[in-house]
């Protein structure tokens, strides 16, 4: 299917609970929303590559396709990463079929369009303070200088830990994503909006439990 071979494909891609299949080919991007993401730079100079993005979309895509991409915000993940606006990006792929991106802004693109809880990069060397407070402005936290030392870490491996849920432990924010039909929906505006819903619905929710 052409949804998932142009689908980005971060390194790590983290769920708290058991999920046997991330394919979701009924949404775009066509992957279960992670609730964590992890990008791993070896190279001492990754910040400096660029990617070409003109493989994913080597042929004409159709209307429906083109329709599909603009509807689920691609371009606004892309514009967002660029620092342009939308129809730009739209007219650069159309002209030009190809939009050339630096890595630190491709890892931007990662958690626009997965939109996880939280997302980490790891390097192994250390990062230029203007690209670390570029990539921690958009909420991704930059562990850097790591080298092959585990300790470097443990941080990390803490908080992924942390997410872990039990075997059969329900997951009740996404059942509440599903009965609302936005399985994509952002876990922490979801959250807070059911947390609004029950200050409002306190004293029903008490007198059925009560009752129960």
């Amino acid at each position: 299917m052409w949804k998932f071979y142009v689908a980005l494909r971060p390194d790590m891609m983290v769920y708290g609970g058991v999920v046997m299949d991330i394919a979701d080919p009924a949404n775009d991007p066509p992957i279960i929303r992670p609730d964590f993401v992890v990008e791993c730079k070896e190279l001492s100079d990754w910040y400096e590559r660029v990617r070409d993005l003109k493989g994913r979309f080597s042929r004409p895509l159709s209307a429906e396709e083109w329709r599909i991409l603009w509807l689920k915000g691609l371009w606004d993940g892309l514009a967002e990463a660029m620092g342009v606006r939308r129809k730009e990006v739209i007219r650069m792929f159309r002209e030009e079929k190809s939009v050339r991106l630096k890595e630190a802004k491709l890892v931007q693109l990662y958690k626009s369009i997965y939109r996880p809880d939280g997302m980490a990069l790891v390097s192994r060397a250390e990062v230029p303070g203007e690209v670390r407070g570029e990539l921690e402005e958009h909420g991704i936290t930059v562990y850097d200088g790591v080298g092959f030392r585990g300790e470097k870490l443990e941080e990390l491996a803490e908080l992924l830990l942390g997410m872990a849920r039990r075997t059969g432990e329900p997951d009740l924010l996404a059942e509440a994503a599903r009965l609302i039909g936005l399985p994509n929906v952002d876990r922490r505006a979801l959250a807070a909006a059911i947390l609004e819903l029950v200050s409002e619905k306190a004293e029903d929710l008490r007198s059925r439990l009560a009752d129960g």
